[in-house]
């Protein structure tokens, strides 16, 4: 798998297939027990500080210790990850981190509002590459429009490449088509060499490559147990 400069990357499947750890290899979590990863030419085990210095990751289990306040770990984040304020400042407003909070230890915060939190300390180290395990799982709505935005806005300035897991396959299409599937901890399909064309109620319509025409039905078998996908029509361009 190439990840493209300034793009993003979705990464679909079932539970246990493979996703979070896909991440966490990438994210320097773990090591790959064979193969190489590099990240702007530098491998990630024998140059690792090289490798992640703008690496932003969120995945379990990484959370922060549990009796420290919320805005002490605003000002741990944006002191390690050094950054302005200012910019700290509006990713808290995007991401509608509540400021009633702020004295508040970790361990008391509803998992949305942890799910914040992690998401700020990603945002704001990640400027090589931002990897992000099921961004927008209980967040809502409206904060899941904001951070689609931000991630869109992201890609449009050239300023990361992105890669998502995600269960939410509406709004993995509206960030990228650059898509894979991965089953059975190994990449299911890529969508490289044919299309499918994801036409919506709107008759607006979105073209993936695919990358192996013989699992097209079993593609879209998957797809449509996604219950996200409920509103959307598929159909299989030749």
């Amino acid at each position: 798998m190439t990840l493209e400069i300034n793009a993003s990357t979705a990464i679909f499947g079932p539970n246990g297939s493979g996703k979070s750890t896909f991440l966490k290899l990438l994210g320097g979590i773990i090591y790959p027990d064979d193969g190489t990863i590099t990240i702007q030419g530098y491998d990630v085990i024998k140059n690792r500080e090289a490798a992640l210095r703008h690496v932003g990751i969120m995945v379990d289990p990484i959370e922060f210790p549990a009796t420290l306040k919320v805005k002490d770990i605003i000002e741990f984040i944006r002191i390690m990850n050094n950054i302005s304020n200012n910019k700290i400042i509006e990713f808290i407003e995007l991401l509608n981190i509540n400021k009633k909070l702020y004295n508040n230890k970790y361990k008391e915060l509803s998992m949305g509002e942890k799910k914040k939190l992690r998401l700020l300390n990603a945002l704001s180290r990640g400027r090589n590459l931002l990897l992000l395990d099921e961004p927008f799982s209980n967040l809502d709505p409206n904060i899941q429009l904001n951070l689609l935005k931000l991630l869109l806005d992201i890609i449009k300035k050239k300023e990361s490449i992105i890669v998502i897991t995600s269960h939410n396959i509406k709004l993995g299409l509206l960030l990228t088509n650059n898509i894979y599937i991965i089953n059975n901890c190994s990449i299911y399909s890529n969508y490289q060499k044919s299309i499918l064309k994801i036409k919506k109620k709107d008759n607006t319509t979105l073209e993936v490559k695919v990358a192996d025409p013989l699992k097209y039905n079993k593609i879209l078998e998957f797809l449509s147990n996604i219950s996200s996908f409920n509103d959307i029509d598929i159909e299989v361009v030749s």
